[in-house]
């Protein structure tokens, strides 16, 4: 019984969001991936109890992604960034610049 609850309770949410969001025009990707992945679950647990533990799945997802946003504030260039990859980064970005001036020469010339 309260696995029905809980199941109606995300699919009323999600709907509502996604729907919501789409009516402002804003985006509406994460609410419609809680959608699909709660139909998915709903289809899934008529074959197998198992099914539950993809919801594991919306929260994996959080701590994955909320987990590199707080990791790049705290380090901004990346773990074990090294010497020899600033240096490269700068001659790339030399190589950039010549071409730039190559490209903006040769359409002041046209």
């Amino acid at each position: 019984m309260w696995g029905y609850g809980l199941l109606l309770t995300m699919t009323y949410m999600s709907y509502t969001m996604a729907v919501g969001s789409a009516m402002e025009g804003t985006n509406n990707e994460y609410a419609m991936d809680v959608l699909l992945i709660t139909l998915g679950v709903q289809i899934g647990s008529m074959f197998s109890d198992y099914f539950w533990y993809i919801y594991l799945v919306i929260p994996a997802y959080v701590l994955f992604f909320g987990g590199r946003k707080v990791w790049g504030l705290f380090f901004p260039q990346g773990f074990g960034a090294s010497d020899e990859s600033k240096e490269g980064g700068e001659q790339v970005s030399k190589r950039m610049a010549k071409l730039e001036k190559r490209g903006l020469h040769q359409r002041k010339m046209m």
